[in-house]
């Protein structure tokens, strides 16, 4: 992965941009069967991650920040993987999701 921040000139805040691969590795095809093939294992480039998250201090200890991610395929089996485990949900490849944490440091 790769990332990098932007500090904005106010009240300490900073935008965090990250790109993130993974390559799955599986020596079990009954967990991760190949999507061509069940009587094989899965292994290959999976999923990519892009993201972007603001920080802002609310105070010296604490800091509230927003994100956004985008999850995407990174193969054509990684996107027949990524629809079936999904098929409860939305059937998709790719998905956009996000939240707020809040940390303290001390």
């Amino acid at each position: 992965g790769i990332s990098h921040s932007i500090a904005f000139p106010w009240y300490d805040m900073s935008l965090d941009l990250g790109l993130q691969g993974s390559y799955l590795i599986s020596d079990d095809e009954g967990t991760y069967p190949e999507p061509g093939d069940p009587d094989d294992e899965y292994s290959d480039f999976h999923d990519g991650l892009l993201s972007v998250a603001l920080n802002i201090p609310a105070n010296k200890y604490i800091t509230v920040t927003p994100e956004l991610d985008w999850s995407f395929p990174l193969s054509s089996d990684a996107s027949d993987d990524m629809q079936r485990t999904n098929a409860g949900r939305s059937g998709k490849d790719n998905f956009f999701y996000g939240g707020i944490s809040i940390s303290l440091a001390f």
